[in-house]
This record gives structure tokens, C-alpha cells and sequence, in this order.
């Protein structure tokens, strides 16, 4: 009875684990779709300003002006395009709805201990493997990054959850890279506008 008690623990464990690491990629999904809607936005702000920009004044030459405008043009149909098959909000859904029911799971785990004869408490037990590996099907996988993160945010909440100096320094880098990529987005059209200005004076294209 003590081993089947104590593979349950361990599984408490891996549920956990994935729960957090679930809830981990959920925020991160709803935060991407957040960007998205944004930078959706901040790109027509750019198109928008750059007209009346042109109609006001004659800041640049019409080569400039018709090149820049495809590329902005292209950027903001990519962007569209990109940011729609990526699903962001109904994956992110998908990973609350799993990790409720591991929430559920988990609580099932309890109940083991309390079964009165070992084949009672065997047949919970692989009722509750079943259950999570099903699940585990079921929803896309997370991240290395979701998983090292939620791990560094439950610090010792959960034994076994602490991170180790390199997986540290992973989290880092990864928030970093986003941070990264997003200033990249924001900043693109300014980015674009600078490389055609100076391709244009230095007759690059």
C-alpha cells in the first residue's frame, strides 16, 4: 500500500508541475494576443501618420514615398496574416480548460489513501495515470521556457521546484529575447523607415 501511496505523490508532483507550467503558457498565450491587437493598431497609427505626414508636407521624395508605403503596405498584411493563424486566444483556452482539470485530478489524488484495500487503492491510481496521461494528448505541449518559468516563480512553494544557476540564467534569456522581438515589432516600421532612407540616398535601391 505504501509503494501505491507514494507513486501517487509522485504523480501529485508531475500534475503540479504541469498545471503550473499550463497556467504559465496560458498568460503567456493571452499576453501574445494582447501584442498582436497592439501592434495591429500601432501599425495602422504608422500608416495613418505617415499619409498625413506627406499630404502636409513634402518631406521626401516620390520614390521614397512609394517605396515606403509598399513596404509598410506588406508589413501590416504580413503581420495580419501571421498573427491570425497563430490562435492565440483559443489556444490559450485550451491550456485553462487542462489545467483545471489537472486541478481536478490533483484533488483525486487525495482520495487514494483513503481506499481500504490495496486493489481499491490500485485501481484509483491507474484511473488517475489514465486520466493524466489522456490529457496530456489532449493539450499542446508547453514550452521549456513556460515550464522553467513557473518553476522559478513557485520557488520553494514546491520541493523540487528550485532552479539551478544555468536554468536561471535560461529564464533570463528568454525573457530578454522576448523583450527583444516585442521592441522589434513595436519599432519596425521606424526600422523599415530608416533602412529606405538610407538605401535611397545611398542609391541601394
Amino acid at each position: 500500500m505504501s509503494n501505491i501511496v507514494d507513486s501517487a505523490k509522485t504523480l501529485g508532483d508531475k500534475i503540479w508541475f504541469s498545471r503550473e507550467a499550463w497556467a504559465r503558457a496560458e498568460s503567456r498565450l493571452l499576453s501574445n494576443q494582447g501584442h498582436a491587437q497592439r501592434l495591429l493598431v500601432v501599425y495602422s497609427v504608422y500608416s495613418l501618420c505617415f499619409a498625413i505626414a506627406l499630404l502636409k508636407y513634402k518631406v521626401v521624395s516620390d520614390d521614397f514615398q512609394n517605396i515606403f508605403s509598399v513596404v509598410l503596405a506588406v508589413m501590416l498584411m504580413a503581420l495580419s496574416l501571421h498573427l491570425n493563424t497563430r490562435n492565440f486566444r483559443d489556444r490559450a483556452q485550451q491550456f485553462k480548460s487542462g489545467y483545471l482539470k489537472l486541478m481536478d485530478i490533483e484533488s483525486r489524488i487525495m482520495q487514494v489513501a483513503l481506499q481500504r484495500t490495496p486493489q481499491a487503492m490500485l485501481d484509483d491510481y491507474n484511473d488517475l495515470v489514465a486520466s493524466y496521461k489522456q490529457l496530456l494528448n489532449d493539450v499542446e505541449n508547453h514550452t521549456t521556457g513556460d515550464a522553467l518559468l513557473a518553476r522559478y516563480r513557485a520557488g520553494a512553494e514546491r520541493g523540487g521546484a528550485a532552479l539551478t544557476v544555468l536554468e536561471r540564467s535560461h529564464v533570463f534569456l528568454l525573457q530578454a529575447w522576448r523583450a527583444l522581438w516585442l521592441a522589434v515589432f513595436y519599432l519596425g516600421p521606424v526600422l523599415a523607415l530608416a533602412v529606405c532612407y538610407v538605401g535611397i540616398r545611398n542609391n541601394l535601391f
